[in-house]
This record gives C-alpha cells, structure tokens and sequence, in this order.
C-alpha cells in the first residue's frame, strides 16, 4: 500500500516538475524552405485591417538566403506586402516592400544561421525597417495593405520557392506604431498576449497542431510542414570570437578619421547584451604621439564598411605614452559587430613617418565584466604619411536641388547611363529628376549660391512602377551653339520621348524659365522619323559647340547601337548611323560612356551582354573615331567599322582590350573618361581573378566585387587596377583639368588617383557621409574639368523626397586669365564717352575733358585665388557703390576728400561672380578709385586685371569724328599718319588725353598746327576751344 502511494507520488513529482520545465522552455517553429512553399509556411488567417500604423515583429534564424524569401508576406488580389529576403539591394538583407517593390524600404544585412529581430513599422508618413535594431527609413507610404488574403509565415505565395529555412519565433502584429525604445525594451521579452494595440501573437511555445494566437482575436494559423524546436532566443548573450584586421594604406597630414584597424566581435544569442566598455592599444609606429591629435573608435554593427555615423568612444587628445586606453560604451548585438579605429593626424605629421595602433586586448560588460585578448589578427598593417598622392581639396557646403523627389532605390533618379543629369554651362548647374508625381523636372541654379528654380513639365506623367525601374532615366544634352536644352526620358524599349526648349534658354535669365520654354514631347529626331525600341538615351557636346544623340535600339542581349547629330545653327538633327551591331550575334553592347576629348577625338567604350541575364556580360572594348562617330579605329588606330555602312561588330580585331568572362559579377554601362592626352579611363566593378565563376550574380559582386580601373599605361599596356572593393551598384568615374582621376561610388565613397603618379595609388577623399546615398551618384563632368569643382549628384538615402549635390573645391587646374573689366565712362552722368577693358585702378586721373560731372561704371565678373575669406578695399574720392552679385557692398556717400571702405567677400575660388563699381565724380577734382584686396594668403594689392572678365558691348560713345563740326574746323593726319594737322579760324588751345584720362600733349596755336607726331598706336581724346566753344573729337593713331 505504501509502495503504491510513493509510485504515485514520483509519478505527481515528475508531472510536475515536466509541467515547468515545459512552461519554461521557449519554442520556435522550423521550417524546411525548398521549392514548395506550400509544404513550408504558417498559413495566417486574413487580419483584415483598414488603416495605418502597422507594425510587424518577428525573430528569425536563417538557415539559408533565398531571393524573395517571405518572412511574413501578404499576397492578395490587388496588393501585396510585408517582409522578404531581398534581391536587389543585397541578398544578405532583408526589405519592408509594398506592391512588388514600389514602396519599399531595405534593411541592413543580416546574420545566418543566428537569431535575427526585425520589425517593419508602416505609418501614414512613411516606413521604418528594423534589423537588430538598426532603422532603415523611407518616406514612402504604400497603399493599404489589408493582410486579408494570402498571408504566410515563411512564405511569398507570389510563386513556390519564395520560402525560408530557418526557424521563426515571436511573431507580432500590432495597430499602432512602435517606437525604436519599445522595440528595443521588448524584443528580448515574452508577452502576455493583451498588450495595449496588440492585434496577433504567435510565440509557438505550446506546441500545438495549430499556430495559436496568444491574443483574444483567435487568429490562429495552420502549420504546413513545420516541426517545433527549442528556441534560444532569450538566452543570455555569450561571447565567441573576436578578430583584428589591420589596414595598410597611405594617409595625408591634417586629415582625420583614418582608419587604423577595424575589430569584429561575434557573440551569440541577444537577451542580456554586452556593452564595449575600453579598448586597451599600442601606437608602435615611427610617427610621434603629438601627431596623433586623436583616436576614435566608431561602430557599425553587422556593416563591415566603414562609417563615421555612429561614434562611440574618442580619447580626445594626443596618447600621452605608448600604451593608452579608450573609453567607449557601445551595446553589442548578436552575430558580428563592427568596430573601427581610427587617428587624427596633425598637419605636422612628417612625410614617411607611419602610424600602426594595435589592440591589446577589449572589456565587455553585462551582468559581469570580462577583459579578453583578440582570437586572432587576421592581416597586419600600418599607415604611411604620404601627402604627395592625395588630392587637395575643401569642402564646400551642399545643396538640396529639392525635396520633392522620387526615392525609390533602383529607380530612375539616378542611373550610371544617364548622360547627363548633371550639368553646369554658363554659370549655371542643371539637374534633371522625377518628383513625387513621376513628372519630368529640370532644376537650375546660379553658381555658386542661387536658389534652385524648378520648371516641372505637367504636360507628361508616367507610373509609379516605372519611375521605381532604373531603366526609366531622363538625360539631358545642352548644345552650346544654339543654347537649347534638350531631355531624353522614359525609356526601356519604348518609342522616342523628347523634347527640346527654344532657343537660347541655357543664355537667359530666370524669367524664362519656365515650362513654356520646352517644346512639346517629339518621337522623332529627323523630321517624319519616328523611333521605337529606344533605351538609355545619351546626349554628348561636341567640341564644335554642336550635340551628339547615342541610343540602343533593340534588346537585352539582342541590341545595335545609334548616332545622329545636331546642328545648332540651324535646329536640325541629321541621322549619322548604326555604329555598333550586335544583333547579328544576338548581344548587344552596354555603353560605358561616349566622350570626346579636348582634341576632337570621340571615345567609347563597352561590355558586351548575350542574354538578358547580367552573368553572361564579359570582356571590354574600346574604339575612337576622328569625324564625330562616322569612322572607327580600334586602340592601335587600325580602321574597325564605318557608321551606317559597316559599324563595329563584337569580331572584328583590336577592339577587346580587357578579358573578364561569364559569371564574373561584371556589372554593365559603368563608366569612363578620357583625360586631356586622350587617354580612355574606364571604370568596371566584378570579382578578383583569384575567384572562382559563381551563378549567383547580386551575392557574388556585392560581396567579393571590387573596382577597377582600366588603362593604357606610359608602355602602352593595357592594365587594370584595383581601386577599392565595389557596392552592389555601378560607381562613376571622371577627369580634372590636372588628369587627375575621382570615383564617386554608390554609398558616397570618394576616391582619388593623382596624374602625377600615374594613378598608382587611389586614396579615399571623404568618408564622413557614407550611408547616405542610395542608387547611383553622376558627376557634373564640365564643373570638374572647367571650374575644379568636384560635384555629383544623389538621392538622399533617408527616401525623404531631397536630390542633394555636394561641392569639393580642388586644386587649380587653371589660373584666372581675365582680360578686365567694361570700364565706361559717361559725360554729364548719362552719355558714354570712353568704353575699354581695365582694372579699378584710377589715381589723381584728370577728365575734364569730358564735361562738367562725370560717371564711371565697371562691370563683369570677379574671380578669386584663394579658398579663404577675402576683404575688398576701396579707395576713392567720389560717390562710390560697390556691387557683389547684385547686393550692395561698399556705399561711400559723397565725398570731398580720399578715404578707404572695406568689406569682407566669402566666395569660392573657380566661380565667377558679378562684380559692378558706380562713381559719380565732379570734374573740378581729380578722379581717384582703386579697388585692392587681401586675404590670409594674399597682401594686400591691387586686384590685378587677369582677376577680372569682361566684356566691350561697343557702346555708340558720345564722342564725334570730324565730320560733324563746322567747316572752319578741320583734323587730317598727314599721309604718312606721323601727327594730325589741325585747322581752326583764330586763336584756340588744344589737349590731347588718353581714354584713361590721363593728358598726354597740349598747346595753343592760332589757325592752324601739327599735334601728336610722338603719339604711339591707339585711340585718343583731342579737345580745342577756341574761347567761345569747346570741341572733343575722337583720333586714330595708326
């Protein structure tokens, strides 16, 4: 009887204790992926809500990466949505999508084979995607989704192998928006399932047959094909590995943030999360420790790309012995975390010193501290001072074009084909984009601070979709001869959108800018032509002052090549030719950019393609032509094809000038530049020769691409040289007026090879703005290489609607070769007596010969020297303004004697700027008026007449010849022109001035005499009076 009750009393004891061991144990559900998504998902019943917020949560632990993979996907009649496995952007990355991608939003990459949390959070204003805490952000707001239909964990139903392998757990759906905090403080707890705004829950940890929903609305799911397991989710973090790698590079004195060496901790599991709380270093390199003006140590969680966004710990001095610490406080998540270190060096640092920081060991923090030594190093370096290779160059402030632009990444704002999106002629920068309404804009300001003026073309809207399709670019051409602006838009095998403006706009002022100035949207080029099965439309200047039209006609993988030209004397475009087929092999040629250089010589260069998949584009070609695209040489100026009669075709000899093969991740239509010797500079991305071939092409360049620079070097040699590892989009190269070479890649990564050293060494110019970039950064071809100004053009990564173009200032290429400014001078305030080019530099000049009160104006533009704050000094003895740009800048009032006024300017080197002086003088005084400046680096001096532009408008001078006074008087050179006789009845005076007032020869004479026999070459002021009137007559000495 005793043995009966102590069985049945173990047997309560392990019931018991199994109850709380199973209430204990947190659960997942794991599902199988594969191609059959129907027997591998949660199939959710219809939310069926009608409104935003939404927010979505899940955690989940990928197994493997699966394009389009659905984490948590709705798939209904009319809309469809949630969170998938990327494609486009990365396929290590998940993305928030809407609508099969016009609304979406892309996340950070992500960890395999570990717990991941993401939360998309959707709102009436835009969207938020959270991978591990990290918010993407988009102000795109999708159509309502319903999550009515259709609606899967672990599934898109779009087509069967949209699945996940992997394991989900703590799935949520809630109707209000979650903040970043509410995210954070409960991801790494379970709910009770009647949480405030809590709409459905799944935790899976009753291992029921049913998915069952922890709240009161019943929506519990099917399981199809998924098996419950142990969930480590709430486990505590644990630390695993940790590795150092060193970075060898040259760096420039007075420059910061340069990176020394990054650290990657890898932990496991996320609740209780460790904090980097010290890094303990060594400075081992030849460089003093007074050089090093800082360290830093910055953080990009999962992101092995390095960024200043996100500082975590500074020493905020020089190290004051070898062996220092810094502080930081930094919360680590689960899988790899990205640690950066980097020095401030001081402008003292010395050429050839190095810096090499190495780490000795790091402390992490949680519910106690640990103090651990690196797993490993897993490459060693160090920093060499080498100033010599790096550009010099300050930056200027940006400029937000507008915020009302398109942001969707891929779209068509903005592509590496466009040619052009950015422009700058006549002082004026041009952008074109798509708005928010997919209409055609082109915006224009006045360089290099006027305000954005936006003409929107309303007359010509297309879809959402095709503006979120990079294929759907606007480019833009401006022919020099005419002044005309002419767009290129809307393109992906379509027929021929164009359109072009009257005459003369790209010469106007801003009253005529609007969208009455563009014609009408034409199909055709030539009159009664029409075009169809046009795609990336190019549009390039021609030394000539004429334009060039380029475009593919065709397909993907099956497509030829197209020139036509355009006359700006008489409007008129005329059709050159196919130039390149590709049709005859069923390829077609990816343009990489057509340019001419500044001989007249036109460069293209090219990849090949021979299916619409992006792994089958191989190798690199390049041809010129000397007659505008009508004949064709390959590189060893052996004749290779004739436009119209037998272009280029993919066989003939001498064009491939580079071997890349199939499944190289070799992305299409990168780019190129030609520098002032000629020399083609072509820009491609795909993976290192080391390499193996790999199908999967997205995964494969993103993670293993690099840049590379395709020459000829000074033996003639092809080369190509590894510039930096590559984006998952193409990246843009050009030329300055030095041949030095900029790369702007996506992200906003800026690199730079200088001329000088043959390009050997690229360097990176600027990393403080990496992340904010998305899609495809175009440089502004002509500021470069005319002004010295680098600047490109970008959608802002935020997807907040703003097109941002930064400004660098570089070193001259070309110093101010101004020839003066249009002095005039003006009798009696209002006729114009003098017109010539000078400086402002009048001292004591006497004018009285040319009336009673006298004005002077001088007008043009001013160009400085100097990247600094400069002071304007003005001496003057008139009533004098002063005009910069139209504003007001000195006002002497009116005065009886020589004084100085001084202003300070803030200008930018390489613009020129509108510069207009107005005196007001009384010819009983000498004339007095200079115009000096100074600067830090300048003394003080007379602003020397090459800083000044400009121009003689042949003014009708009020200044008679001889012809028009009375017959009694006469002036006549002699035949041999060595003086003028001059004839006057009785007694008269005469003086002789140069037309910068100053007098040369004077005398008295009674009927008649010779004057100006020692007179050099030019125009001169001759003034009689014979007592009663005085007569100024204008003289040629020849």
């Amino acid at each position: 009887m005793k043995k009966k009750y102590f069985v049945k009393l173990i047997i309560i004891i392990l019931v018991f204790f199994t109850s709380i061991t199973n209430a204990q144990t947190n659960y997942a559900i794991s599902l199988p992926g594969g191609s059959d998504g129907n027997v591998s998902n949660v199939a959710l019943p219809g939310l069926n809500l009608t409104s935003y917020p939404v927010t979505i949560e899940a955690w989940v632990y990928p197994i493997a990466k699966n394009n389009y993979g659905g984490l948590f996907y709705y798939r209904g009649t009319n809309t469809n949505g949630g969170i998938q496995f990327d494609r486009w952007t990365n396929p290590n990355s998940f993305r928030g999508i809407a609508n099969d991608g016009v609304n979406a939003v892309a996340a950070n990459n992500i960890n395999f084979n570990d717990w991941n949390h993401v939360a998309w959070v959707v709102t009436s204003t835009g969207m938020i995607l959270y991978v591990n805490g990290i918010p993407t952000t988009s102000e795109e707001v999708p159509a309502m989704l319903p999550f009515d239909s259709g609606l899967y964990i672990g599934w898109d139903a779009a087509t069967n192998d949209r699945t996940i392998q992997g394991y989900f757990d703590e799935v949520r759906v809630w109707t209000t928006e979650r903040t970043a905090q509410e995210i954070v403080d409960n991801k790494n707890k379970k709910l009770t399932g009647s949480e405030t705004g809590l709409y459905g829950y799944w935790n899976f940890d009753d291992q029921a047959n049913v998915a069952t929903d922890q709240t009161s609305n019943h929506l519990d799911g099917i399981i199809n094909g998924g098996t419950y397991v142990v969930s480590t989710v709430f486990n505590p973090m644990t630390y695993s590995s940790s590795v150092v790698k060193e970075k060898e590079a040259f760096i420039k004195n007075n420059s910061t943030n340069n990176v020394v060496f990054s650290l990657e901790i890898e932990t496991q599991n996320a609740s209780e999360p460790f904090s980097l709380k010290n890094l303990a270093l060594s400075a081992l390199g030849t460089t003093s420790l007074s050089d090093l003006n800082n360290v830093k140590i910055y953080y990009t969680g999962v992101d092995a790309k390095f960024s200043t966004t996100q500082l975590c710990g500074e020493l905020n001095q020089s190290p004051l012995t070898e062996s220092f610490s810094v502080n930081c406080n930094q919360t680590l998540s689960q899988g790899k975390n990205v640690f950066w270190i980097t020095a401030d060096v001081s402008n003292s640092a010395t050429e050839g010193n190095s810096i090499d920081i190495t780490c000795n060991n790091f402390t992490l923090e949680s519910t106690n501290t640990q103090v651990l030594t690196p797993t490993s190093t897993a490459s060693t370096g160090k920093l060499e001072i080498k100033s010599s290779i790096f550009s010099n160059s300050v930056k200027l402030p940006a400029s937000v074009v507008t915020t009302n632009a398109a942001s969707t990444f891929e779209g068509s704002n903005f592509a590496s084909f466009q040619q052009n999106a950015i422009i700058t002629f006549n002082n004026y920068q041009y952008v074109t984009f798509w708005n928010k309404v997919s209409r055609v804009c082109i915006a224009r300001r006045k360089l290099p601070e006027g305000d954005w003026k936006t003409v929107e073309l309303t007359d010509y809207t297309i879809s959402p979709n095709r503006v979120a399709d990079n294929h759907y670019t606007i480019s833009m051409g401006i022919c020099e001869n005419d002044g005309t602006i002419h767009l290129a838009f809307d393109h992906h095998n379509d027929v021929l959108h164009y359109r072009k403006s009257i005459a003369n706009l790209a010469y106007s002022d801003d009253t005529s800018w609007k969208m009455s100035s563009f014609g009408s949207v034409q199909q055709n080029l030539v009159d009664n032509v029409n075009l169809s099965n046009i795609t990336y439309p190019r549009f390039v200047s021609k030394p000539n002052g004429d334009m060039i039209y380029e475009c593919r006609i065709g397909w993907s993988g099956d497509g030829d090549s197209f020139l036509w030209e355009y006359n700006g004397s008489n409007g008129k475009w005329t059709y050159i030719g196919e130039y390149l087929n590709g049709t005859s092999v069923n390829e077609n040629a990816y343009i990489n950019g057509i340019h001419y250089d500044s001989n007249g010589r036109l460069h293209v260069s090219w990849i090949w393609r021979g299916t619409p998949d992006a792994q089958t584009n191989h190798d690199v070609y390049y041809a010129y032509s000397d007659d505008d695209g009508r004949t064709w040489y390959n590189s060893d100026g052996v004749k290779v094809g004739t436009a119209g009669s037998d272009p280029m075709v993919q066989s003939r000899p001498g064009l491939k000038i580079w071997d890349i093969g199939t499944n190289r991740g070799l992305i299409n239509q990168e780019s190129q530049a030609v520098d002032s010797n000629g020399g083609i500079h072509i820009l491609q991305s795909y993976i290192m020769e080391s390499d193996s071939n790999s199908n999967n092409f997205w995964d494969f360049r993103i993670n293993k691409g690099y840049l590379r620079h395709i020459y000829k070097d000074q033996s003639g040699s092809w080369r190509s040289d590894v510039i930096a590892r590559s984006q998952r989009n193409r990246a843009e190269i050009a030329v300055d007026g030095n041949n030095n070479l900029y790369v702007v890649a996506s992200d906003y990564r800026v690199y730079f090879a200088s001329a000088e050293n043959n390009w050997q060494n690229w360097t990176e110019m600027d990393v403080n703005e990496v992340g904010t970039v998305i899609n495809e950064p175009l440089i502004d071809r002509e500021a470069l290489l005319e002004n010295d100004i680098l600047s490109f053009v970008f959608t802002h990564a935020d997807k907040d609607g703003k097109i941002i173009v930064p400004y660098y200032l570089l070193e001259r290429s070309k110093k101010p070769n101004g020839n003066g400014l249009q002095k005039v001078v003006y009798n009696n305030l209002d006729h114009p007596v003098v017109e010539e080019l000078d400086a402002i530099d009048l001292y004591n000049m006497d004018y009285s010969a040319y009336g009673d009160n006298i004005n002077i104006k001088w007008t043009g533009q001013l160009e400085i020297q100097q990247p600094e704050e400069y002071t304007l000094h003005l001496t003057s003895n008139g009533n004098v303004q002063v005009y910069i740009n139209d504003e007001l800048k000195i006002d002497t009032g009116d005065l009886s004697v020589e004084q100085e006024f001084t202003t300070t300017l803030n200008l930018y080197p390489s613009y020129k700027y509108d510069i207009r002086v107005e005196g007001s003088y009384s010819s009983s005084n000498n004339v007095t008026t200079k115009l000096e400046w100074s600067s830090l680096n300048v003394p003080k001096d007379m602003i020397p007449l090459k800083g000044y532009f400009g121009e003689l408008k042949n003014l009708s001078l009020g200044i008679s010849d001889v012809a028009l006074f009375p017959k009694s008087l006469k002036v006549s050179p002699n035949p041999s022109n060595s003086f003028f006789l001059v004839e006057m009845d009785g007694d008269f005076t005469y003086d002789i001035y140069g037309f910068d007032g100053k007098k040369i020869e004077s005398g008295a004479a009674k009927t008649s005499c010779e004057v100006g026999q020692n007179l050099l070459a030019g125009v001169y002021i001759l003034k009689l009076n014979n007592g009663i009137n005085s007569y100024v007559i204008k003289i040629i000495k020849y």
